[in-house]
Order: C-alpha cells, then structure tokens, then sequence
C-alpha cells in the first residue's frame, strides 16, 4: 500500500478533493492526509456508524479530514463529478449490477484519478484496465504483488465456512500453512478519466 499512498500523494495539491470510500476505522485515511500535499481535501465514508465514530476518535486532529457516513451502495452525499481522486478498498461501489470501475467514473471530476486497491480484483470478460479503458477511462495500469499475512482466528473461521458453503478452485485461493499466514494478493489499479470525457457504457446510476 505505501506505493498505493505514493502514487496519490504525487497527484495531490492545494484545492485537490479525494473521496475515500469505505474508510473504516480511518487506518488509510490518516495515511492518505500525512502524505497529501497541503491543502488537499479528503472526504472518507463508511456506513456504519460505530465505524465512523472509531474513524473519529482516531483522525482527531487532522482538519483536512472530513467524515461522513454513507452506503457505498446507495445515494451519496454530492454530484457525480465532484472529485479528483477516488481511493476505494475491498468495498462494492455503486448500486448492485454495476461495478467499481463504472460508479468511479461518475465520481471523478474529467481528468481525476481512480484508484482500487485489495486482494481480489474485479472479474471481468477482458484484463482489469481494458476493461477501465473500454469504460471511459483514456489510461490504466494494474500492478500485483505478494507478500505473508498473518490471519486471525476469526477471519479463518469466516474463510473455512465460506468454503464449505460455496466451494472453489483451491488452486485459486492465497495458500496457508499451520500457523495462520496466508500468502496474499494485492492488486492496484490506477486509471485516469480523460479531460474530454466521452459517454460511459454500463448501468445508468439514479440517486433517486
């Protein structure tokens, strides 16, 4: 992630606006304002509200950071085209039916960034940044890597009956061993949407 947070700060500056979405308890969001330029904006949501009042008590201090609570998957707060920087991981975006890469389009302002970071990438009929160019987006670039992680009991619990319920390619899955560490892959995807911005394909999003 801290390439993640390098590839953000670089685009940042005095009157930038970034929306992270689904910041739960603020981790990332304390990240992106230390490594923000000044004056740069960052809204953060998350829909629940013992969440939002953790992400509080832990960014306190930090005046560029607004909070608001908000379904990721419902109506937002503000008009389509009000950021330049999109920041989202391991959360859906957009109502059910479309995906991350479209609702972000709508978001960003023409010449925004859109950035997705987490373990599992969106599946789609072509390779993660066709699909973002196929949808609007004039650039994209994916980067992978793999790194040891440590599991908790109760995340290993959630996976085993996640298993026995919908069963896959174990070949497909992050591998483990004995003593809870999984081998993890994190994806990126950064993509920037054109200053002329053409008519997007997918599911026309209504706030109503």
């Amino acid at each position: 992630m801290a390439f993640c947070m390098q590839e953000i700060a670089r685009r940042t500056g005095a009157g930038i606006r970034i929306l992270e979405a689904g910041m739960g308890t603020g981790h990332f969001t304390r990240w992106l304002a230390e490594a923000a330029a000044p004056g740069t904006e960052i809204y953060a949501f998350d829909c629940s509200w013992p969440i939002l009042h953790t992400a509080q008590a832990n960014l306190q201090g930090l005046t560029a950071v607004n909070l608001f609570r908000a379904n990721a998957r419902g109506r937002l707060p503000f008009l389509d085209a009000s950021f330049d920087i999109l920041f989202l991981r391991l959360v859906p975006l957009g109502p059910h039916g479309m995906s991350n890469v479209t609702r972000g389009y709508q978001i960003l302002k023409p010449g925004g960034w859109y950035f997705e970071a987490g373990w599992d990438r969106e599946q789609f009929e072509d390779t993660w940044t066709a699909w973002a160019m196929k949808h609007g987006f004039k650039q994209a670039e994916q980067h992978t890597w793999q790194y040891p992680r440590l599991v908790s009991d109760k995340e290993e619990q959630a996976w085993q009956i996640e298993q026995a319920a919908w069963p896959v390619d174990h070949k497909k899955m992050p591998s483990r061993n004995t003593d809870n560490v999984r081998m993890t892959i994190e994806n990126l995807l950064i993509a920037q949407k054109p200053l002329n911005h053409p008519p997007q394909k997918g599911t026309p999003y209504d706030p109503t």
